[in-house]
């Protein structure tokens, strides 16, 4: 090999390989900058999983609440009262509690959704479905006489309160 491009192919050489040697650094680099951008978007994504998972947990524990607390207030609703109109729980005195023929039933716990069934002469007149408290109903016509008015929670197998009134036209 002639001694004058012995210098030339070492400095070819050195040059090839020196350039190699960065274009595999510049790889290196650009692989390790992806690398770390795809760990923040993982972890991005890991930290909104957990808010997401987080707010579902939440969400969840408002519902079993809520149904906790339903479940509470249907069992105060199998035992609501009537506390108007005035009544009596004795049939022989319902002489006694006068009421016009179209009367606002109340009950307590007022927010409980009812069924309102009124009685005449031993048989069911009329049910009025998913009342509120302080509905108006008509029970009967005036001067009607003894009359029984019941309370039901839905799906209860026995009223909540029931009283017996007389429907008269005028009442003192």
């Amino acid at each position: 090999m002639n001694e004058t491009l012995k210098p030339i192919l070492i400095g070819l050489f050195v040059t090839i390989v020196g350039g190699l040697i960065l274009s595999i650094l510049s790889v290196s680099m650009d692989l390790k900058y992806k690398v770390k951008e795809h760990e923040k978007r993982i972890q991005h994504l890991e930290e909104k999983i957990k808010d997401v998972s987080s707010k579902k947990t939440q969400n969840i524990r408002k519902i079993i609440e809520l149904e906790k607390q339903e479940n509470k207030m249907d069992d105060k609703c199998l035992s609501a009262k009537i506390s108007s109109p005035l009544g009596s729980s004795n049939r022989q005195d319902a002489l006694t509690y006068c009421v016009k023929n179209n009367v606002a039933v109340t009950w307590a716990p007022p927010n409980c959704v009812m069924t309102i069934e009124y009685y005449q002469n031993n048989r069911l007149q009329k049910k009025y479905y998913n009342m509120v408290s302080s509905s108006k109903i008509n029970i009967g016509e005036p001067n009607s006489g003894e009359t029984e008015i019941k309370i039901w929670r839905e799906g209860s197998s026995v009223p909540s309160d029931s009283i017996w009134v007389w429907v008269r036209n005028i009442c003192p």
